[in-house]
């Protein structure tokens, strides 16, 4: 409800800024021979426009660059699962089998 209400206040605050800067302006583009009349909330609006649409381009590259980073750190935090389950393994076995090499040469004793 917030978002609804600021984004009318902002559409009423354009519309009365467009209505008050209707004042017609010539906009020279150098070094090309052209030269652009508008009205002044015209080029305003458009520059601001420009400027929504550059932040997009660029935020949406950090965060392509952000989730390619995170895609990389889950392959590394699975291959390092990989590898202390891998340890576990080993140290179970390691554990079992020095129990039963020093059962089978207690019995070995015993019979000679």
């Amino acid at each position: 409800m917030i978002k609804y209400t600021f984004l009318f206040a902002l559409a009423i605050a354009s519309v009365v800024f467009a209505l008050n800067n209707s004042v017609s302006i010539s906009i020279n583009l150098y070094p090309m021979p052209y030269e652009v009349n508008m009205p002044l909330f015209v080029a305003i609006f458009t520059s601001f426009l420009s400027a929504v649409i550059m932040s997009s381009i660029i935020n949406a590259s950090g965060k392509i660059k952000l989730s390619y980073t995170i895609k990389k750190q889950k392959q590394r935090i699975n291959a390092l699962e990989n590898e202390i389950t891998i340890l576990k393994i080993k140290e179970n076995i390691n554990e079992t089998l020095p129990a039963t090499n020093l059962i089978h040469a207690t019995s070995s004793s015993k019979q000679g």
